[in-house]
């Protein structure tokens, strides 16, 4: 095998100099990628089929940097619109960016409009452009929720759940018709956190004070004749006046292409695989559920329990399957016990502790009344021992 790999590689190798030396030959002027910087950005591709259209990910995005970082390209022209990231998967993306600068390439970022999350991510690129009549629209950030109580009162539904804590406001878009203050203070927190964060890293990255952003943010929205004198723009131009901007005299303008053809121009690099170390990674997503783990249906919906990572009962008269025996496993209302199918897991910690399964309900009710109490657990053990167990962890019913 290890020869295979590396005829294989020499013979790659022999190609890819040949094709980097043509390339060179033919293209005269810098060459800049065209990466248009939409979507919500997910950290993987959801599905496996080729043939289902995916947004753009994150992977995506560190693979095609890579490429360019690789090659002789003179950098990477970034638009951005309808960006639709979270703060976590901008902050990746921020991460990427700066690991192309560091490769030595340059990055320019094109933003006709921006609000804060997408202005956060320009900030990354070593220049920011804008047209005349683009605008910042950088007022901070906001987080917001959706009440169905009210809507459910009308159809007759009422939720039944058990709240742990004045913070745990996960039930309260279904038993409130408003935000609770608990909520409101504990989001106000996260958000503070992430906007003096945001300001900070976007403040250092401009080269500017942290007090001028914030004041340049509590007078936005800003013309981009405003962000330029603020120090948050470099320049004011169309997208067809970048090559002229980017030019490096005495050379000739550079050349900015799509994604899709500069890929077709990018010179790319050795590879020596015979060997070089590997190290195989295994992702587990999907649906983590009750009971054994079982053959996914044709559609791309993972099932994952079970012997693989879910919770499982045995019945009441078997001993548990532990080798704490001075820690007895938590019993269902049928005296069954629940125990986690791996021996340790995330929930293992608390299925050790936990004095009963809690679980979440909705019940069906006439307008204007009550739902029932939930009853409280038999511990006898005295009904069927083959009973299921309990919706865990708690609230995920």
């Amino acid at each position: 095998m290890g020869a295979v790999t590396y005829v294989s590689d020499f013979l790659y190798n022999a190609w890819t100099l040949l094709r980097n030396q043509i390339l060179r030959l033919r293209r005269p002027q810098p060459l800049y990628a065209l990466l248009d910087l939409s979507g919500p950005y997910p950290e993987h591709r959801t599905g496996r089929f080729r043939w289902i259209r995916q947004p753009q990910s994150i992977d995506d995005l560190r693979e095609q940097l890579k490429q360019i970082a690789g090659s002789d390209a003179a950098g990477v022209v970034l638009t951005m619109s309808s960006l639709q990231a979270g703060l976590a998967s901008v902050q990746s993306m921020r991460a990427a960016l700066a690991g192309l600068r560091r490769a030595g390439k340059r990055v320019v970022a094109y933003v006709p409009e921006a609000d804060m999350r997408t202005y956060y991510l320009a900030s990354a690129a070593d220049t920011i452009v804008m047209p005349e009549a683009g605008a910042l629209d950088i007022a901070g950030l906001r987080a917001e929720m959706t009440f169905f109580k009210d809507a459910l009162d009308r159809l007759g539904v009422a939720g039944a759940f058990e709240q742990m804590g004045e913070y745990k406001g996960a039930a309260e878009p279904f038993t409130r018709g408003a935000m609770s203050e608990a909520v409101r203070e504990s989001l106000s927190a996260v958000l503070d956190s992430t906007f003096a964060e945001a300001i900070a890293e976007t403040a250092e990255a401009r080269g500017i004070e942290p007090a001028a952003l914030r004041a340049a943010v509590d007078r936005a929205p800003l013309s981009a004749a405003e962000a330029r004198s603020a120090g948050l723009v470099d320049g004011i131009l169309f997208e067809d006046e970048l090559p002229r901007f980017l030019q490096t005299p005495p050379r000739l303008p550079p050349v900015i292409l799509p994604w899709t053809l500069a890929r077709r121009r990018l010179q790319k690099p050795l590879r020596w695989r015979a060997g070089e170390r590997v190290i195989a990674m295994i992702g587990v997503r999907g649906i983590i559920q009750m009971g054994e783990s079982r053959n996914r249906p044709p559609l791309p919906i993972p099932f994952l329990g079970g012997s693989w990572s879910g919770i499982r009962c045995s019945p009441a008269s078997s001993s548990p399957s532990t080798r704490r025996e001075d820690r007895p496993w938590p019993r269902t209302s049928s005296g069954a016990r629940c125990r986690a199918s791996t021996g340790r897991n995330l929930w293992s910690p608390i299925l050790e502790t936990w004095p009963d399964p809690v679980g979440t309900t909705l019940q069906s009710v006439p307008a204007g009344s009550s739902p029932k109490p939930r009853p409280s657990p038999d511990r006898s053990g005295s009904s069927a021992a083959n009973s299921r167990c309990a919706a865990w962890p708690p609230g995920s019913g």
